[in-house]
């Protein structure tokens, strides 16, 4: 069980009292959303940031690398990065009209 800190402790501790009607409720706070970062042409990207724009892990992007069936990716040093260009253009070449279409 993890230690709990004094300001969780705090906080059970006054939604507690006002579920029982004796202090007030605390406004609800609007949820904050992070911002979308927008990526522009020619941009490079990171592969963790790659790995969140195509909704797959880190993990696989490196697989893809292995096997070369990825996106096409740049070496700059010991760093591996992706031009968003290559990612969208990436993107619209697995556009499938089935889930058969495209087997060889």
């Amino acid at each position: 069980m993890r230690k709990r800190n004094t300001e969780e402790t705090l906080a059970d501790l006054y939604l507690y009292l006002a579920s029982k009607g004796l202090v007030p409720l605390p406004p609800k706070l609007p949820e904050r959303r992070p911002k979308r970062r927008r990526y522009r042409e020619g941009e490079l990207v990171t592969p963790a940031q790659t790995a969140r724009f195509l909704k797959v892990s880190v993990k696989t992007l490196a697989n893809w690398r292995v096997k070369g069936d990825g996106p096409v990716f740049k070496k700059i040093g010991s760093s591996v990065v992706y031009d968003f260009a290559d990612l969208k253009s990436f993107v619209a070449t697995r556009s499938r009209a089935s889930t058969s279409a495209g087997r060889a």
